[in-house]
């Protein structure tokens, strides 16, 4: 079993390496997950801890997994799909309908590329 305190290290570290992999500043991340940027600060600094909610916003924002901010490991298909999804609710209605349509669309064209082989 994994410390706490080790976890809190690495999620601290891993904030800061996510976000410098997007070539963000902590403003953009605040930008992004609509998270203080005081806020995201002290998150990497390790003097403060996100809540639950606030971490799924955060890894929302850097489109990475609780497991892969924690350190526990790589994302899979599923949760690749999970990520999409809340980003996808932060759409407009209009956005959302497009998407629905936009992924109607794919699911047909596989659906027919099925019969055609």
């Amino acid at each position: 079993m994994i410390e706490i305190n080790k976890l809190e290290i690495i999620m601290k570290e891993n904030i800061k390496k996510f976000r410098k992999l997007k070539n963000w500043s902590t403003g953009n991340l605040s930008d992004e997950s609509g998270i203080n940027e005081g806020q995201i600060k002290r998150y990497e600094a390790g003097s403060s801890k996100p809540s639950l909610d606030l971490l799924l916003k955060l890894c929302t924002a850097l489109d990475v997994t609780p497991n892969e901010i924690l350190g526990l490991g790589t994302r899979n298909k599923d949760q690749d799909l999970d990520i999409l999804m809340l980003a996808i609710d932060k759409f407009t209605d209009d956005e959302k309908e497009v998407t629905k349509e936009v992924l109607r669309a794919l699911i047909l064209k596989h659906s027919a590329s099925k019969y055609s082989k």
